[in-house]
């Protein structure tokens, strides 16, 4: 039983030996990153008086603001321009049967009008040659009127010499 009880005693000291060196290993890395954040808060406190200081970093922070603020702006400009664009079509589509409505109509107005044209032209021709007669009647008309007047005068001069006779 001596040797089991030395033989765990020994395991245990190897075991505590690899421990420690790796809690050496452990602390040296926990130096290497406390000396790397105290130079990182040098760091930013540089900065920080740098920026309180010089005014290219006051105005680089403004414009960094400024830009945040346009960012923000555009993202909105671009969700209106994205809703205005869905409206837009939408109508479009409204426009595109309304185009397609107006164009069936224009195809059966041509047709109504393709149909009506050679009777129109065939009414055309009768109503010239209709023209045409009543300006021969009415010249005829006009003979008749003159040949009247004259018989007028001719009628009521013998119808005066009737009487003088009588």
């Amino acid at each position: 039983m001596g040797k089991e009880v030395l033989c765990i005693s020994q395991s245990i000291r190897s075991r505590i030996e690899e421990v420690n060196g790796g809690m050496n290993v452990l602390k040296s890395d926990v130096k290497d990153i406390k000396d790397n954040i105290s130079i990182l808060k040098d760091e930013i406190k540089n900065l920080k008086n740098g920026i309180k200081d010089s005014k290219g970093y006051v105005n680089a922070e403004e414009d960094i603001s400024t830009l945040k603020i346009q960012f923000k702006t555009l993202k909105n400009d671009i969700k209106d321009l994205k809703e205005y664009i869905k409206d837009f079509e939408e109508d479009l589509h409204f426009l595109k049967d309304d185009m397609k409505d107006l164009k069936k109509r224009q195809e059966d107005t041509n047709k109504f009008i393709q149909k009506l044209e050679p009777e129109n032209s065939n009414s055309y021709i009768e109503i010239i040659s209709k023209i045409k007669d009543i300006n021969i009647e009415l010249e005829e008309l006009k003979e008749i009127r003159k040949i009247t007047k004259e018989n007028c005068y001719d009628i009521a001069r013998l119808k005066s010499v009737k009487q003088l006779g009588e």
